[in-house]
């Protein structure tokens, strides 16, 4: 099969779910779905096609895929490996120690400053990079900086028996990282409960943080009486319960991606992701250390430039929370930004991007 130009190639996914639609049950609409994922190099569509396929027929008949299709599945799946495998700007994961064991990271890009990447509550480095659109966004921010990205203490591909879920850990976490790869100063970009992280080395160690970006972010895990911007604690954890109960599918997409909710790639992917990156018992230590977090008697004390990003349809950290960061950190900068997704990649990811570089030129 030749190469196709991109709107030839969107035009045949679209044609692939139209037969999807008029039969179902038909397997070789589902190998030519796969087939065009892999021509975009897209792992978890073909992923999905194939989850969507198998499901299908257990649910109606009580079997799998036949054997051509379970073929078609292995052999794209193999090519899309050593495609990968053959990519030369295809990252390597390196291991620095820690008091608490190694420390998972890769670099992407090759600029002057460094841009140190903290997330949320789930995290694996090579799984992560598999997906088109935070690739895509990664490799934008790479185009400028060394882009350093890790997997924090218990997830993914760190040491995970001596996990502890603090900010204090987090910023050691980073402070390994940085020691290992030989950095100075870097600029900390904090999403979501990875904030925290970024926020606490800025107060501790201050010569190693160049500027902060935080995006979705918040200085307390769980509500006060002066702090009604979050869950109170008995709530967090039902829903901390709800999540467990559901691990290993992909769980609180309608919370951190209701714009794409639906989308059959990111479901498989982020499926995939949430299995490698933890444990249900791992996930409740690393939520449950969020929900006791407090870092508003620190903020003033925070002297790096700062820029906080929020979009105000945040359903998984409030609009107000992140107000109230750009109110309380000395100096900081306030870009309220449109839509409802939790993750920074989805939805207008573009503004992200630019406010970054922007706000962190030299």
């Amino acid at each position: 099969m030749r190469w196709p130009r991109g709107g030839d190639l969107a035009a045949a996914i679209e044609l692939a779910e139209v037969l999807i639609g008029l039969d179902v049950y038909r397997e070789p609409s589902y190998v030519l779905l796969m087939q065009l994922h892999a021509l975009q190099g897209h792992s978890a569509g073909v992923e999905a096609a194939y989850t969507r396929c198998a499901d299908a027929l257990r649910a109606e008949f009580g079997i799998r895929p036949g054997p051509q299709t379970e073929q078609a599945y292995e052999r794209i799946t193999e090519e899309l490996r050593r495609r990968w495998s053959l990519r030369p700007q295809r990252p390597g994961v390196r291991f620095a120690e820690s008091g608490r064991g190694t420390i998972a990271y890769t670099v992407l890009g090759s600029g002057a400053r460094v841009l140190v990447i903290c997330t949320g509550f789930v995290s694996n480095i090579e799984i992560a990079l598999e997906y088109p659109q935070l690739r895509a966004c990664l490799d934008a921010l790479a185009e400028r900086f060394q882009v350093v990205l890790f997997d924090r203490s218990g997830l993914g591909l760190s040491e995970r028996l001596l996990a502890a879920s603090t900010p204090d850990a987090l910023a050691a976490d980073i402070t390994a990282v940085m020691d290992h790869a030989g950095l100075a100063r870097a600029w900390m970009f904090g999403s979501s409960e990875g904030s925290l992280g970024t926020m606490r080395l800025a107060v501790e160690c201050p010569d190693r943080v160049q500027g902060l970006c935080l995006f979705g972010a918040l200085a307390r895990g769980s509500a006060s009486a002066d702090y009604p911007w979050a869950l109170p604690a008995a709530a967090y954890d039902v829903w901390l319960n709800r999540l467990i109960a559901a691990w290993g599918g992909p769980v609180g997409l309608e919370t951190f991606a209701p714009g794409q909710q639906d989308d059959p790639a990111l479901r498989a992917w982020w499926a995939r992701l949430v299995r490698h990156s933890a444990s249900p018992g791992g996930l409740a230590t690393i939520l449950g250390g969020l929900r006791d977090a407090d870092l508003r008697a620190d903020l003033a004390r925070i002297r790096a430039p700062t820029l906080v990003m929020h979009r105000r349809g945040d359903r998984a950290v409030r609009f107000e929370a992140g107000e109230h960061l750009a109110r309380t950190i000395p100096g900081a900068a306030w870009l309220p930004l449109e839509g409802a997704d939790h993750f920074w990649w989805c939805g207008e990811s573009e503004a992200v991007i630019e406010a970054v570089l922007r706000f962190a030129s030299p």
